[in-house]
């Protein structure tokens, strides 16, 4: 076989098709016969919170309303790929457009406050723009992915700082997450294949460091190591290609109450329930850790979940959505050979994206998700303690960016895929 590694097919760029809610149960959190939660110290100090059920009783907990507060409908409001919504102090909402390159704010009834940037290498422009993030005082930072570099913007939309984190190796960086204000950030590592030479067919992890960077003076720490974002390997007509897999795991950071919060979608294990009565629990268990800013763990939270199981009919779907998926004949005669090569896991990730509000609550987006083209709309909420709350159901096609006091801000997309800013209600 040859060792030619090479990106793979335009296939794996491409979002996964829906799957029939008939296919097989959403997942489900907790058993109402067992307290909520047992919270329990282990001998080296660190804080075990093994949640059964959760807190909220049915009707008490949080909910969306149906109707939004701001609804950007409209050609004049229709984006090309938002990957970034802040909202100001003020209620007005600065976006981030991948596809255009522009950096706007606009007022609640959506007429632009004032526009920068623009795709391209030239003064002003981003690169890559890949992510927007809320700072302090109604600053803005965007991570420009093509160079490796933070641009920070005043409330006017006024460039005031460029920083690039110093790279450990040749993998390439994340999105910065701001720890204190500006002062320090918490900064993931995109580590996967590198100069790794992968000469056989699998599903690969690996070691990925989980940084501490502090742009004034330039220091740069390792606070603790996770793992990297799944890739596959598969051997395509004698040549071995590399790309994300189906259904890939993923390590997602945040920061709460001045914890990190490090959620590997593919920690799940068998665990005994309740804790000391030496019964076996069979469900399955999500899990994530809050590290204290230093990369010590603090806490181990931990939450029981089912219906993860890859059926084959998930497998047939995503395989039928590839040969919709192709565009050209060359396209359509690598299909076959493609499906004969993939390689499936035995389980679904435990969850898909993680959300921080402005109350230091934990948001987890659980359920079958085949994001982008079809999200689950099932989110998890954790008290800041990782105390299980319960679970909240957003709009069909919408994608939460902020989640503050009673409004979340987000992307929704309509039947055609066209994209705008939507903000509904919530009631806590």
């Amino acid at each position: 076989m040859s060792t030619r590694v090479k990106a793979l097919a335009r296939f794996y760029r491409l979002p996964i098709i829906a799957i029939a809610a008939a296919a097989c149960s959403e997942p489900r959190a907790g058993d109402r016969a067992e307290d909520a939660a047992v919270v329990r110290r282990d001998s080296a100090g660190v804080t075990i919170v093994e949640n059964h059920s959760s807190a909220w009783e049915a009707g008490t907990g949080w909910s969306i309303e149906p109707e939004p507060r701001v609804a950007w409908d409209g050609a004049e409001h229709a984006f090309e790929r938002l990957v970034g919504v802040v909202v100001r102090g003020d209620g007005g909402i600065v976006t981030l457009d991948a596809g255009s390159g522009r950096l706007e704010h606009r007022r609640r009834d959506g007429s632009v406050a004032w526009s920068v940037g623009g795709r391209g290498e030239g003064p002003g422009e981003f690169r890559r723009p890949a992510s927007l993030t809320s700072l302090v005082a109604d600053t803005v930072m965007v991570w420009d992915a093509g160079v490796g570099e933070m641009i920070v913007f005043d409330p006017t939309g006024s460039e005031v700082e460029r920083a690039r984190p110093p790279r450990p190796g040749r993998e390439p960086l994340q999105t910065p997450i701001p720890l204190e204000g500006r002062a320090r950030f918490i900064v993931p590592a995109r580590s996967g294949v590198g100069d790794r030479p992968l000469d056989e067919a699998g599903r690969f992890r690996f070691p990925a460091p989980l940084l501490g960077w502090a742009p004034a003076s330039g220091a740069l720490d390792t606070l603790a190591t996770i793992r990297s974002n799944e890739v596959m390997a598969m051997d395509l007509r004698g040549h071995t290609m590399v790309g994300p897999p189906p259904f890939p795991a993923a390590t997602l950071v945040g920061v709460s109450h001045e914890r990190i919060v490090v959620a590997d979608a593919e920690a799940l294990a068998v665990r005994q329930s309740p804790i000391g009565s030496g019964e076996t629990d069979p469900r399955m268990w999500l899990q994530f850790e809050l590290l204290e800013p230093t990369g010590r763990l603090a806490t181990i939270v931990r939450a029981p979940l089912s219906g993860l199981e890859v059926t084959p009919a998930h497998r047939d779907t995503y395989v039928q959505y590839l040969a919709e998926a192709a565009r050209t004949p060359q396209e359509e005669q690598m299909i076959p050979a493609l499906a004969s090569t993939l390689i499936f896991p035995d389980r679904h990730p435990a969850y898909h994206a993680l959300l921080v509000d402005a109350t230091d609550h934990i948001w987890l987006r659980v359920g079958l998700d085949f994001s982008p083209m079809k999200s689950s709309p099932i989110w998890h909420v954790f008290s800041p303690d990782g105390r299980n709350l319960g679970n909240v159901t957003l709009p069909e096609r919408f994608t939460p960016h902020v989640i503050d006091g009673e409004e979340i801000t987000g992307v929704w997309h309509d039947a055609l895929d066209v994209e705008s800013v939507r903000t509904y209600t919530l009631r806590r």
